[in-house]
């Protein structure tokens, strides 16, 4: 039996809507997580999705991202505060920042 890949779709009604998040529940339909790429690489990531041969449900450009495996917005600004610190030369003291002694 042939096998279908949608890498996109257009949903007219609610009702609609409703059977394709029971699908996707189901894993009747799978979705592919986003696809983090760098600033460097997005002209060639747009020129992709233009031609509809891109990967992932779509794009995230990581121009502010400080590091990988940040789960929360609280990691997010930790690791911002640790990066900004290091740049400044606060690299070996133990800051209470409430954010875990990441700053150390």
């Amino acid at each position: 039996m042939p096998t279908a890949e949608i890498r996109g779709t257009h949903l007219n009604t609610a009702q609609e809507f409703v059977e394709m998040q029971k699908k996707v529940a189901t894993r009747q339909i799978q979705i592919l997580p986003p696809k983090t790429i760098s600033m460097e690489d997005a002209p060639e990531a747009h020129q992709l999705m233009w031609e509809n041969r891109h990967e992932g449900t779509n794009y995230v450009v990581g121009h502010a991202i400080p590091c990988k495996g940040l789960k929360s917005r609280q990691d997010l600004l930790s690791a911002w505060a640790a990066r900004d610190a290091k740049e400044i030369g606060i690299t070996d003291k133990i800051m209470d920042t409430g954010s875990g002694n990441v700053l150390k």
